[in-house]
């Protein structure tokens, strides 16, 4: 499900490192298992009040994250995934193709990130 009109992120917006290393950190998170450690990335990659909007659902701040991520743990426990295509960056908006894994699951799961 690779986007091949994603651009060269590096052309298109000066910041890209700050924003690889907050990607890196929130992909990151999702992972980690850990809940101190998955505390620790949240503060580095997401603002207190953050709000996410995913699958028809809103988590407003850290916890609520937190709460959704550990949920994604209990449901699929041996899944992992990140970022499988550059980032494609405009002015302050970004987006970026993610894949998960799990065992469990026939085959690996594309989807977009965006924010």
């Amino acid at each position: 499900m690779a986007n091949p009109s994603m651009t060269n992120p590096s052309m298109t917006n000066p910041s890209i490192p700050d924003l690889e290393t907050t990607i890196h950190a929130f992909e990151a998170a999702w992972n980690e298992r850990d809940a101190t450690r998955r505390a620790a990335l949240l503060e580095q990659c997401l603002a207190d009040d953050v709000q996410i909007f995913s699958g028809g659902q809103t988590w407003r701040g850290r916890r609520e994250v937190d709460a959704a991520i550990r949920d994604f743990h209990q449901r699929l426990p041996a899944a992992s995934g990140g970022r499988s295509s550059q980032i494609d960056a405009h002015g302050d908006v970004f987006r970026y193709v993610a894949t998960l894994h799990d065992p469990g699951l026939p085959a690996p799961l594309e989807f977009t990130d965006a924010g």
